[in-house]
């Protein structure tokens, strides 16, 4: 059985976990209370951001890879994308600097050097945009 490659419009829903919820779906992770605080806070941001998502779906599981959003997220994606780095163990680039981070990604020149996913309880699906992609396609609208 091949992977399915989608491209699905979807709204984010993050927001309003608590410290706890965000702990035990981390756990193991050898996360600090600031990691988890800061999922929290991306978490928050990136709630309601309606975007396009580069759906894989492999046996029991459906991951979710941002792959585009409109011009009106850009500072809600740009705010969840921050504090996301802040509990991301393997980059510390913009720890605790903001200004750099924002100006990077107001120039274009911040990579995130890997996919950001959420999963399927994180995405309220809107609509199917295309079946699967073909081998290096890019998504339409992204």
């Amino acid at each position: 059985m091949g992977n399915d490659h989608k491209i699905i419009k979807g709204k984010i829903v993050t927001g309003g976990r608590s410290i706890e919820q965000i702990r035990e779906a981390n756990k193991g992770q050898n996360m600090s209370e600031e990691d988890f605080q800061n999922i929290q806070k991306a978490y928050d941001h990136f709630n309601g951001v309606i975007a396009l998502f580069r759906l894989l779906k492999i046996p029991h599981s459906k991951t979710y890879y941002l792959a585009g959003w409109e011009q009106a997220y850009d500072e809600q994606i740009m705010l969840g994308m921050f504090y996301a780095e802040q509990a991301n163990p393997f980059q510390d680039i913009y720890k605790d600097d903001l200004d750099l981070f924002r100006k990077d990604w107001q120039a274009r020149d911040y990579d995130t050097r890997c996919a950001f996913a959420l999963i399927e309880k994180d995405i309220e699906i809107i609509i199917e945009i295309s079946g699967e992609l073909d081998e290096g396609q890019e998504p339409e609208g992204g």
